[in-house]
């Protein structure tokens, strides 16, 4: 029979970890998938103006453009996505992602082939993916404990650089393709699962606040009561 009630012992029980984190998996699942499906487009949309205009100015120019959102709204989505709620931001982000690449798609099948229209689809879709980026980070903090945040940017890191390493390969399978534009409608059907499992992300954020107040000295949990009920309201 094992003694009750004796001190120290709970702290000798292992410790969850992130594996066992249902939220983390869903997280980590849906940032590998968008990441493979950003990769997918991001080459695709250079390749199909080429194969329209045969100019490397064309898609020179849909390659810089990609990085424009990350250059021009960087510090303003940033304080936006602390001022939303972060699976709704989510959401919306992945979700117009769905839509630009099904109307680049479907313009495409009833031939219209305007390279302006392609560039905004290209400059839409980083910015709303730079979007989800921020909000993921917040995302991840409120699914996890602080002491997990370390091994769980570390997967993220790692998944992107594994996709970054993958790009010859999905390169060749765009190629391989009868049409280009194909692999814009495989990445929304991509981004389509993604979004389904972000919507089953459901962090239990009220304990997480409820534990950041209790934790510290008795001054400080009733300066920051206001700011941790504001978050827990998110």
């Amino acid at each position: 029979m094992v003694p009750k009630n004796i001190p120290g012992l709970a702290a000798t029980q292992p410790a969850p970890t992130l594996w066992t984190n249902a939220n983390f998996i869903l997280l980590l699942l849906a940032g590998e998938i968008l990441a493979v499906g950003n990769k997918i487009y991001e080459l695709a949309l250079p390749l199909i103006l080429y194969e329209q205009t045969h100019s490397s100015v064309a898609m020179s120019t849909m390659r810089g453009i990609e990085f424009l959102p990350n250059l021009l709204f960087a510090a303003f989505i940033g304080v936006l996505v602390d001022r939303v709620r972060k699976k709704a931001w989510s959401l919306w982000a992945v979700a117009l992602q769905i839509v630009i690449l099904v109307g680049l798609y479907m313009g495409a099948a009833r031939g219209h082939h305007s390279e302006a229209l392609y560039y905004c689809g290209g400059f839409l879709l980083m910015l709303f993916g730079y979007a989800y980026a921020n909000a993921r980070v917040a995302l991840v903090k409120q699914a996890l404990p602080t002491a997990s945040l370390t091994k769980a940017n570390a997967s993220f890191t790692f998944v992107t650089t594994l996709v970054g390493i993958m790009g010859p390969v999905l390169t060749g399978l765009i190629l391989l393709l009868t049409d280009l534009h194909d692999g814009l409608l495989l990445t929304a059907g991509s981004f389509v699962a993604a979004f389904l499992l972000l919507l089953s992300f459901n962090p239990k954020r009220l304990s997480t606040c409820i534990a950041e107040q209790d934790s510290g000295p008795s001054l400080q949990r009733a300066g920051d009561g206001s700011g941790a009920a504001a978050r827990c309201g998110r």
